[in-house]
């Protein structure tokens, strides 16, 4: 049976500040256009090697489509461009996100406290009280986790392939992160560790498994999986479905290449021997629908008075599992 966390309060007006949607939309919108008119290849499902034909069409934003596998209910684009391109399309994307949400030294604390810790006590009830294992952060970024871990008494590493994190978590927190591909990192590097974490990292991947691959083999029997990822059946997909014209999160083709379902991010751990054990759904549903809201001149009367209930909405939608984020814990069998 799993267990069931629903989130906490969190100011996101705060974390969001400063952030420029309207010049969002416009990048995102003009790399997705570059993106539309490159080469492309087929390519099956990631989750469960499907190609689907007929193409089950999910949602098509600026010029770029996600299909919905019939088999295992993954979303994800079909049509990619080459390996190479992709890397070069998502660095100018990651670049701006990490800018304007993880490098702002304003914001950095609030986030530690108020989001990554939370996290990590989800993952550390699991263990025994007064428990100090060990934990890796694959795709560490800034460091903000292993900065807490490492407070709480466990020892605490990490892993990217981002300078610019790296070189900001080293600033600020003093970190020697790792920089390395986790694919060209032997098995047994992974088997020291009773907690592995990687979070908002499976979205971007063009082929999650091959990533995964080494970190499942050397996982040691019982050691934890904390994954959090973009729920695609969510309230949020609801909203951008109606409001596609303007989106820079969530469905957003030139950063996410597939987005999970229950379904699909079960099936995944389930083909490298891991079991689910416990869920913790939370989102920006309702952000995301004021935003789109926003830009629409005869809702402003609307949204004033949906701001004073935000945090009810959010509720009801995190309890009916149509957030559109989700944490999991998977054990090694």
């Amino acid at each position: 049976m799993s267990k069931e966390l629903f989130s906490k309060e969190i100011d996101m007006s705060f974390l969001k500040k400063n952030v420029d949607r309207s010049g969002n939309y416009s990048h995102y919108k003009k790399i997705c256009k570059e993106i539309a008119s490159q080469e492309k290849v087929l390519v099956s499902c990631p989750i469960c090697d499907t190609f689907n034909k007929p193409r089950n069409i999910f949602i098509s934003v600026y010029g770029l489509e996600y299909i919905k596998c019939s088999k295992c209910s993954h979303v994800y684009q079909d049509y990619l461009p080459t390996e190479e391109q992709q890397y070069l399309n998502s660095t100018k994307v990651s670049k701006r996100m990490s800018k304007q949400l993880y490098e702002d030294p304003s914001k950095s604390l609030y986030r530690l406290n108020e989001v990554v810790l939370p996290k990590i006590k989800f993952a550390i009830q699991e263990f025994p009280k007064n428990y100090n294992g060990k934990w890796l952060d694959v795709g560490c970024g800034t460091g903000e986790l292993i900065k807490a871990v490492n407070d709480l008494g466990w020892y605490a590493a990490g892993i990217d392939n981002n300078k610019s994190s790296i070189d900001f978590a080293k600033e600020k927190y003093k970190l020697d992160i790792t920089y390395g591909d986790v694919e060209k990192t032997n098995e047994s590097f992974f088997k020291e560790f009773d907690v592995i974490s990687i979070f908002l990292l499976f979205e971007h991947l063009r082929e999650p498994k091959s990533f995964f691959n080494n970190i499942a083999k050397g996982s040691k029997k019982g050691a934890l999986i904390i994954t959090e990822v973009n729920n695609s059946n969510s309230f949020s997909s609801l909203v951008q479905k109606r409001f596609s014209k303007k989106i820079d999160r969530h469905l957003l083709p030139c950063s996410h290449t597939n987005m999970f379902t229950p379904d699909s991010i079960n099936y995944f751990f389930n083909l490298f021997e891991f079991e689910m054990i416990s869920e913790w759904w939370f989102g920006q549903d309702f952000y995301e629908l004021l935003n789109a809201l926003k830009e629409e001149e005869e809702f402003e009367n609307l949204i004033n008075s949906l701001i004073k209930h935000s945090n009810e909405f959010q509720k009801v939608i995190d309890r009916k599992k149509a957030s559109d984020r989700t944490i999991y814990i998977f054990k090694k069998k």
